[in-house]
């Protein structure tokens, strides 16, 4: 019976092949122990655990010192060209060409950040990662596969104060909550919105995670209760989209984002209107779990996302300037 076909490798110490491969190239303990900085009995150890495992003595007393077994001297390349491997494996430089990758990069976001950031990072897989593909998953999704830890999800962009344990963040703008309202609303006409107007009239929330909770509104409502009222909502919706297109189709009014909102009404007819009350500034940040922080892929991925996020933030830019020319 070959003993070694019955142990789990699982439960060796590949030291021990570190030190008979020593050992066979000093030809003695002393030699060895003094190559490997232990002591001989560390050495006598090691042989004795590896003699246990392979049912073979591996060394025997020689007028020359040690000197190997048959069993010894079968075994000896393959321990050698297995420690050669693993030193190679330990020094190799991680490798990614963004050109030829066919890797799957998945990115989790609300849809106020995808409807803002897709076509941009669409273009730049192309363009950069044209064999690559990009998933999009929910932050429901997220939170319910716990995608970030195992790695089944790579980057995350979200609320900075909501950072898991064991991520890294990378804080990329802060946005602030507007109210919208459809065009031709009957009761609200004006460019500003009152107090009284802003509790009188229905409201469209949003719930990203189907539960009263949730970040957002939680920190609205603690404002909101500083004026001693609540709004009446009259509808709550898991995304933000969702909340432009009832807002649009009732005499409801909603609350997003301003960057989403602000794209929102490009393709439909909504007003945006500044809050009366001040609400609280929504710090998004990029997110991704520590284990990915060096592997180069992953990195070329959140660059490629912090490039989408400057490309739209440009072209926000632009826009403004364009609907508010400057005075002259």
């Amino acid at each position: 019976m070959n003993v070694i076909t019955d142990v789990n490798l699982a439960d060796v110490d590949l030291n021990l092949f570190h030190v008979l491969h020593t050992v066979l190239e000093a030809g003695s303990a002393t030699g060895a122990a003094k190559r490997l900085n232990v002591t001989q009995s560390a050495v006598s150890n090691a042989l004795a655990r590896l003699r246990h495992l392979t049912g073979d003595p591996l060394v025997v007393r020689s007028t020359r010192g040690l000197s190997p077994t048959p069993r010894a001297q079968q075994i000896a390349p393959l321990v050698a060209a297995g420690l050669s491997q693993l030193r190679a494996a330990v020094a190799a430089e991680p490798r990614f060409d963004p050109a030829t990758t066919t890797q799957r990069f998945t990115l989790a976001c609300s849809d106020a950040e995808a409807f803002a950031l897709l076509p941009s990072l669409v273009d730049l897989f192309a363009t950069r990662m044209p064999n690559a593909s990009l998933g999009v998953v929910t932050l429901e999704y997220l939170v319910a596969s716990d995608g970030l830890a195992n790695g089944e999800i790579d980057a995350v962009i979200g609320l900075a104060r909501a950072v898991p344990p064991q991520c890294r963040s990378h804080a990329l703008y802060e946005d602030e909550i507007v109210s919208v309202v459809r065009k031709g609303h009957p009761t609200i006409r004006g460019r500003t919105l009152s107090i009284e107007q802003y509790f009188a009239t229905p409201h469209v929330v949003i719930d990203l995670f189907g539960r009263r909770s949730s970040t957002v509104r939680t920190a609205v409502m603690k404002v909101l209760a500083r004026y001693g009222r609540k709004p009446q909502i009259a509808l709550t919706l898991p995304q933000f989209s969702m909340v432009a297109l009832a807002t649009t189709r009732t005499d409801c009014i909603g609350g997003m984002p301003r960057r989403m909102a602000e794209a929102m009404a490009e393709i439909l007819p909504l007003r945006i209107l500044d809050c009366p009350i001040p609400m609280p500034k929504l710090p998004v940040a990029l997110v991704w779990h520590e284990r990915t922080a060096s592997d180069p892929g992953a990195t070329f991925f959140r660059a490629s996302i912090l490039e989408a996020v400057a490309a739209w933030s440009k072209k926000r830019g632009a826009s403004k300037r364009a609907r508010y020319p400057r005075a002259r």
